[in-house]
């Protein structure tokens, strides 16, 4: 021929680099990390996947602002919108399975009455979710009220997406 890599490996070269994706797909977990505080009134959600690949979710101008980077170089910046069909908001967390679910909850109402009533409702609630590891830190001298979540979690894309298509299919 010409001198050229011959087609034939080309073809081989992207099956192999497709499937070693795939493999990575099923088998590196993708970190998720939330921080909702009412006190300093933040919202950040963090979605790795490698130490490379980054997603970061956070609330500007009272607007979810979506930026991805790349080896901490930002790619991409977008305010996100709303979905036109209202989705189920359950339908996300059931579809991603979380693993190593870790939740944080550190909270105080101005009221102590109204924070041990909160504590008595968490721990409730806890009672039906055993699949997540949940401490609870509530304040009952607290001079204000706020509420603060630290959520770690570990998603396996693989399966989130094909529970996805699964949804989209039945």
């Amino acid at each position: 021929g010409n001198g050229g890599v011959p087609m034939s490996v080309l073809i081989l070269v992207l099956i192999f680099i497709a499937a070693l994706f795939l493999i990575l797909l099923f088998t590196e977990r993708l970190k998720v990390m939330l921080i909702l505080d009412t006190y300093n009134s933040c919202f950040k959600m963090t979605l790795q996947w490698f130490h490379w690949l980054r997603a970061l979710i956070i609330i500007e101008n009272s607007r979810p602002v979506l930026t991805l980077y790349f080896f901490n170089m930002k790619l991409y910046k977008r305010i996100l919108h709303r979905g036109g069909k209202n989705r189920n908001k359950h339908s996300l967390l059931k579809l991603a399975h979380p693993e190593e679910l870790i939740i944080n909850a550190y909270y105080g109402f101005q009221d102590p009455y109204t924070t041990g009533i909160a504590c008595g409702a968490v721990n409730s609630a806890l009672q039906f979710i055993k699949s997540a590891s949940i401490n609870q830190v509530p304040d009952f001298t607290a001079e204000q009220d706020y509420i603060r979540l630290d959520a770690k979690a570990r998603v396996n894309m693989g399966a989130a997406l094909m529970n996805l298509a699964r949804s989209k299919i039945y």
